[in-house]
């Protein structure tokens, strides 16, 4: 070894050093080939951790779920008790009025008081809730897709979001698709909703709900039958050929936008109709008047919410009071884009029946990967393939499995 002044130590045979330099290099004889020096050596690159394949953490997602079929009741319980003290009476009274002025003008005072005159208060108030969600949430978000408006809460999409890319195609898709929801919302959903208030033993009109537990025991039940009854419907409507003619029809929106939700052929809509309401139609002496609007409402706003293509989870309605799907969002919007896999509107059912592989495989191809333990926020990544490095929504449950390869991943 050399000592710090480039000599020999002093434990070996000393001897003169000269420096190897190019002019008392030995040189080749001639005619031979040069003697190239032996190329420097490369240090070895650090080991990266690549994910190998990407597993569900079952226990994370039954944390997750079960906060979420808490949360949610509780949210919808409290809002049916405010309807109680605020909304409801002031809102039957106004339709009563109203009715009694036109429809039932020529008629004795107390036939607005029957159940023919509840069915049909029943079915006005229904029908107008539900055009405002349609018409509120799905335009506004439409809008906002105009406008360029919070665009940073915009799902990254390859394919223009619904009609406004600008074909004709595109154009008449939207007017097939208002045409639709008016069709659905102003002629059969009010008949509907007017024979199953008269047939059905729905609790008076004026009844308030009952107590909080009751209300809170009713609704997780509904939330978790629904689940479980539209992730079967839907598969079906895609697994069984003569199903799928009907529910092809959807499927025309490979981007989705809100008015989407309403854009269904009417074997397609019954079907999924009967699956929404598997619980509330056999159980709606439960239900008070107020805590029937709060849970209808609840289920259209989350599913014309999945299908806006927004998604704020970095917002404070998500992370501080959990009032926006927007974990669910990318989870549906994978669904449109891919028509497999992700047939409910959770993330329980699919994982339980083995049709989230899809969805899983194409989180690892765009490296949205989440290695967070905590459910608010979910952690964000960007991408840095094609899609032009663009932030996207993950899971906390999803979990990636490395692998570790030298200065090279999978």
């Amino acid at each position: 070894p050399r000592s710090a002044t480039g000599r020999w130590s002093s434990t070996m045979t000393t001897r003169p050093t000269t420096p190897r330099t190019t002019a008392n290099r030995p040189r080749p004889p001639a005619g031979s080939r040069p003697l190239r020096s032996a190329p420097p050596e490369r240090a070895s690159p650090p080991a990266v951790e690549t994910p190998k394949r990407l597993r569900i953490d079952p226990w994370a997602l039954l944390r997750y779920e079960t906060v979420t079929h808490i949360r949610a009741p509780l949210i919808v319980a409290l809002l049916a008790f405010a309807l109680d003290a605020c909304f409801t009476p002031h809102c039957l009274g106004a339709v009563r009025s109203l009715l009694s002025r036109t429809v039932f003008r020529s008629a004795e005072d107390d036939v607005v008081a029957s159940r023919q005159g509840d069915a049909l208060v029943f079915a006005v108030v229904n029908v107008a809730l539900h055009a405002l969600i349609w018409a509120g949430l799905g335009g506004g978000l439409y809008l906002c897709d105009r406008m360029q408006w919070l665009q940073e809460f915009k799902l990254p999409r390859k394919v223009p979001a619904g009609p406004h890319g600008g074909s004709p195609e595109d154009v008449t898709l939207l007017r097939e698709t208002v045409a639709e929801a008016v069709k659905g919302q102003l002629l059969v959903q009010p008949i509907a909703l007017y024979f199953l208030y008269l047939y059905l033993p729905f609790q008076p009109l004026d009844k308030p709900t009952e107590s909080l537990w009751t209300a809170f025991r009713h609704l997780f039940l509904f939330r978790l039958s629904t689940e479980f009854c539209i992730y079967w419907s839907h598969r079906m409507m895609h697994e069984v050929p003569w199903l799928y003619r009907f529910h092809k029809q959807h499927h025309r929106y490979i981007a989705s936008i809100g008015f989407a939700a309403e854009f269904t052929h009417g074997v397609d809509n019954l079907v999924l109709q009967l699956a929404s309401t598997a619980y509330l139609l056999p159980n709606v002496r439960y239900f008070s008047f107020s805590l029937w609007l709060a849970a209808s409402g609840w289920l259209f706003w989350e599913t014309t919410e999945l299908h806006a293509g927004y998604t704020f989870d970095r917002s404070w309605l998500y992370q501080w009071l959990g009032l926006t799907y927007s974990d669910r969002t990318e989870f549906h919007d994978f669904h449109h884009s891919a028509n497999q896999g992700n047939y409910g509107s959770a993330f329980l059912w699919d994982y339980v029946f083995g049709t989230m592989d899809p969805y899983l495989a194409y989180l690892k191809r765009h490296h949205r990967l989440i290695q967070a333990a905590s459910p608010s926020p979910p952690v964000d990544r960007r991408d840095d393939d094609e899609a032009g490095g663009v932030e996207s929504n993950g899971y906390f449950f999803v979990r990636p499995r490395p692998s570790v390869r030298h200065g090279r991943s999978q």
